[in-house]
């Protein structure tokens, strides 16, 4: 048996089996050459920075000052279980303390977004689509958003450029906004987005956008079922309340539910209030333009404060 196969091994390690068993079909090992040069990776242009943990320390007031416990020395072990609650040590992140003190130092909400500049320049000069397109940049260059977008941006779905026009691209990487990290919490805690600034310039107005099932004041709606309830999906409600040359202070409110839409419109001048009623066909007519359909309308004078 042992002659066998020292045979076999001759004449496949001959030039002539070699060809032979090529012709049959069977496999020879691939020659293993060595690696070639890597290519030198070109260098990109991103500005997109992140604070480092250098900066967050140094933003974050120390934990002493914060009654936070220290965190743990590198290599130190943690304490045993049976340890009192006052001795046990808890490793908090630069991340967490940041937050920790933006809660603390920042009383009360975190305010409204604050626009820098009008809207538009004119109501005249405007379509409703440059209007829309107005309002969702208010919302997407806030920063409220940013993370979100940092993760757009590595799948491809947003530009640097797009990044750049929010507040943290301008800002030092070393002292992040405490006040917009405040806005941001309570977004992800409400739900609730508001911004403060000018309609065009002289007109202020404040806005805001919410989860219609958290609104109030809104009316019970009764619950659909089966197809109906998954094409519905959420209600959202926004508000605008403006001081108009020509209306004097308006609040208008559309609570917006697939595509039918619930107005109202509370004037502070009682003819202002009649003539926004009579526009109602005409206001119908618009969202029937814009693929969507009026359910109702309602139109009051506001109460004088007493």
């Amino acid at each position: 048996m042992i002659a066998w196969t020292k045979l076999l091994d001759t004449l496949l390690a001959s030039p002539a089996a070699a060809r032979d068993a090529d012709g049959m079909g069977v496999k020879r090992e691939a020659a293993i050459q060595a690696p070639g040069a890597v290519p030198a990776a070109a260098r990109t242009g991103n500005e997109v920075r992140l604070p480092s943990r250098a900066g967050l320390e140094r933003q974050a007031p120390s934990l002493a000052t914060q009654g936070l416990p220290q965190p743990l020395p590198r290599g130190a072990e943690a304490p045993a279980p049976h340890a009192s609650a006052a001795s046990a040590a808890t490793d908090w992140s630069a991340a967490a303390r940041l937050i920790r003190a933006a809660l603390s130092q920042a009383r009360g909400d975190g305010g409204p977004v604050r626009g820098t500049a009008p809207l538009w320049g004119a109501p005249a000069n405007a379509s409703p689509t440059q209007l829309a397109r107005r309002l969702a940049d208010a919302v997407v260059h806030s920063g409220l958003f940013y993370e979100s977008h940092l993760a757009q941006l590595a799948q491809g779905r947003r530009t640097l450029q797009q990044l750049g026009a929010q507040p943290q691209a301008h800002a030092s990487p070393a002292r992040p906004d405490i006040g917009l990290v405040h806005q941001q919490l309570d977004l992800l805690a409400t739900s609730h987005f508001r911004w403060i600034g000018l309609a065009w310039p002289g007109v202020p107005m404040e806005w805001s956008i919410r989860p219609d099932d958290d609104a109030p004041d809104e009316r019970p709606r009764p619950r659909r079922r089966g197809r109906d309830a998954g094409a519905q999906g959420r209600g959202w409600s926004t508000t605008f309340a403006l001081a108009l040359p020509g209306l004097g202070g308006v609040e208008v409110r559309l609570t917006l539910l697939g595509d039918a839409v619930r107005a109202r419109c509370v004037a502070r001048v009682a003819s202002s209030a009649g003539r926004l009623d009579a526009r109602r066909d005409a206001l119908a007519r618009r969202f029937a333009a814009a693929g969507l359909r009026l359910e109702s309308l309602a139109v009051r004078t506001a109460q004088a404060p007493g």
